[in-house]
Parts: C-alpha cells; structure tokens; sequence
C-alpha cells in the first residue's frame, strides 16, 4: 500500500517529540512566576528552561531533523531527574533546604512528556533514517 500523505516514521516522532516538548516548556513558563516568589534562583531556572524547551520544539517541528537529539535527550532526563528529587528528598540549596515538596498534576504531566521527548530522540539518534537511498549511476550500467 502507497502513503498518501508523505510522512514517514521520523517525521511522526519528530512532531509528537515538538509538541511535548512545547507542552512542557508552556507549563515551566506559566510557573515561572511562583517560583521567582520562593527564590529567584528558582524562577530563573524555570524561565531558560522554558524557552529552551519551546526553542527546541520549534526547530524540531520546523527541520527534518531535529537538533541535538543526544543532548535534548539527556537534558530531559535530568530534569525529570532533578524533580524527582525535590519531589521525594528536596534540594540541598535555596530557602526550604532538603524540604520535599507535593506532587502536583501539572509536575507529573510535564515530567512524562519530558520523558517522552528523551525517548524519542533517543530512538531517532540511534536509528539510521528510513528513507529509500538515491540511486546512483555509476558509469553507463545502474547498480
């Protein structure tokens, strides 16, 4: 059967990793905020890492082949990381030092679709792309 419409499993995943990633930079933005109200430390972390979420889903629903799939992966990791860590010990530093804070919907959505984003790329990084190679025509006779 012949697709109609052109888009292939690389171009899927690279639109479902844009918009999780979108979705997770829109909710750090939107507490951006709240957490400058704790410690500016904090809302400054909330604030690059909203833009750099959202920054990075524009280019991947803009390119065939999104940025730094390595890095965008790890980073999310670490961020799902990092909440899990204020979520069950909290944080060494900051103004409620080792104070473990609730777990809240809109943490728990952002840290799967950060773990969605890490998936993703992971598996476009390590997968050869899927497209049909070019034929080349070497002297007078095809390959």
């Amino acid at each position: 059967m012949t697709r109609t419409n052109g888009l292939g499993r690389e171009d899927v995943a690279r639109c479902w990793a844009g918009f999780a990633s979108l979705g997770a930079g829109l909710v750090h933005l939107a507490v951006v905020q709240e957490h400058l109200d704790e410690w500016w430390v904090y809302g400054g972390f909330f604030a690059v890492l909203g833009v750099a979420q959202i920054l990075w889903a524009v280019a991947a629903l803009a390119l065939d082949e999104p940025p730094l799939l390595r890095t965008v992966a790890f980073g999310n990791l670490a961020v799902v990381a990092l909440w899990a860590v204020t979520r069950t010990v909290g944080l060494p530093v900051g103004p409620d030092t080792w104070t473990p804070e609730a777990a809240g919907r809109a943490d728990v959505l952002t840290s799967v679709l950060e773990l969605a984003v890490a998936a993703t790329c992971w598996s476009q990084h390590g997968s050869p792309p899927l497209r049909r190679p070019a034929l080349v025509r070497s002297g007078s006779s095809w390959p």
